[in-house]
């Protein structure tokens, strides 16, 4: 991550996170300066050669609640004479403002290897970032540039905190995974929230408190959840 000082007020910068051959889940490690949401013109593809990149073969889209594309959600990137940008499914170029994504909303990334990365640049969030799920599965990234593990293991308060269910939760109901480049569930990743009287925290598919595990900045998790009132609590990462 590389920052700025600005105003004494908070700190800017960009950071990148590396792709694959295949599909990546991944997001900004930022919030927007302007407080408007992310815009896509501010998350850039880099690592490719110009020389020998086949336009469009970058790709992104949003995911729906079942894990397919959102309909008009994917975007291509482009470096050639028509242009260096996302272009949409009708070769149109995207522009400042017109495609806008949440803090700790992630996307599902197609690259063509491990040497190209996405950029993405903001601000530092001073507070905490509340991430809303959904009925069935969202992907939603780690939305600082820095790791925040799932549980308490530090005892600082500063984990990875499922909120906003009531007292009718059904303990493992809210759950999550990543995911492999080709879509399924990478091996040991998913963890299920309970709260009750064994314990409040993630645990593992063994029964187990999970212990020394983090979300890594811009890393994505893919959230199973019941309701669009339940949220994922990101802490302050100053």
């Amino acid at each position: 991550m590389h920052t700025a000082q600005g105003g004494g007020s908070f700190i800017v910068g960009y950071a990148e996170n590396e792709l694959k051959a295949g599909f990546s889940a991944a997001g900004a490690q930022f919030v927007p300066i302007s407080g408007e949401g992310m815009d896509l013109c501010d998350i850039v593809p880099t690592g490719y050669n110009k020389d020998t990149y086949v336009g469009g073969s970058i790709s992104i889209q949003s995911l729906d609640a079942n894990g397919y594309t959102v309909a008009g959600s994917k975007y291509f990137w482009y470096d050639d004479e028509d242009g260096t940008a996302w272009f949409d499914g009708s070769d149109e170029e995207v522009v400042r403002g017109q495609v806008m994504f949440n803090p700790g909303e992630a996307l599902w990334i197609n690259a063509n290897s491990s040497t190209e990365a996405l950029q993405s640049s903001g601000q530092v969030a001073n507070g905490a970032i509340d991430v809303y799920l959904r009925a069935g599965f969202k992907l939603v990234c780690n939305p600082t540039p820095v790791a925040i593990p799932f549980n308490d293991d530090n005892n600082d308060g500063k984990f990875i905190a499922p909120m906003g269910y009531g007292a009718s939760y059904v303990g493992g109901s809210i759950n999550v995974q990543k995911l492999d480049k080709d879509g399924y569930t990478v091996a040991g990743s998913k963890f299920f929230w309970y709260d009750d009287e064994d314990g409040t925290a993630w645990f593992d598919g063994s029964d187990e408190e999970v212990q020394g595990e983090v979300l890594n900045p811009g890393e994505a998790i893919w959230v199973n959840a019941n309701s669009t009132s339940e949220k994922l609590s990101f802490p302050s990462a100053l």
